[in-house]
């Protein structure tokens, strides 16, 4: 009779091992850096830090009022779970994909550097709100910061919750719109 122990042994450390294995470095070669830009238009991750400025932002109460380009990184584009539905339209924020979308828009503010915009996302464990932010830079956004939050019914409200929080994740991991990877960091 095997004892658990043993199963273990046998069992769970072989798959362990080959997952380590699985995630070690490989010979295929790592991506270049995206010729398409030059490297000093790049901002580093200070200069988009200090590019976001809540207190530039007009409050909107609508997607629409937001620039299009911004709209697209949100999904408001997108159909069926994926995308962001405005205030007042079906939404579903579960863990059961279906076809009404799978975000809620809140409440946003807007500004031609910066954006703020919360929105309600569910998942296993219930629906969260989440607060994010943006600038724009070499003509496109970019998420600089992200934030678990209650659900603000005003910009004011939205500003306090994200004020002298820590975002959930640090700036340090690919954030982009279209993150790269170059040499295992990111690449901006």
């Amino acid at each position: 009779m095997i004892t658990i122990r043993r199963w273990c042994i046998l069992v769970i450390a072989p798959s362990m091992m080959f997952g380590v294995l699985g995630c070690s470095p490989s010979s295929t070669p790592t991506p270049t850096a995206n010729l398409s830009a030059p490297a000093e238009q790049q901002l580093s991750t200070e200069e988009l830090l200090t590019l976001y400025d809540p207190s530039s932002l007009v409050e909107t109460k609508t997607l629409g009022a937001l620039p299009a380009d911004l709209q697209s990184a949100f999904g408001v584009h997108a159909t069926g779970y994926a995308r962001l539905a405005d205030v007042g339209e079906p939404c579903d924020p579960t863990d059961v994909i279906g076809k009404d979308p799978g975000r809620c828009f809140f409440v946003g503010g807007v500004s031609p550097t910066s954006a703020l915009v919360a929105f309600k996302i569910g998942g296993f464990a219930g629906q969260f709100g989440v607060g994010e932010a943006f600038v724009r830079a070499n003509s496109t956004w970019i998420k600089v910061h992200s934030w678990d939050i209650r659900y603000p019914r005003n910009l004011k409200e939205l500003r306090e919750m994200t004020r002298d929080r820590p975002p959930v994740h640090a700036f340090g991991s690919c954030f982009r719109i279209v993150d790269r990877l170059v040499n295992g960091k990111c690449s901006y």
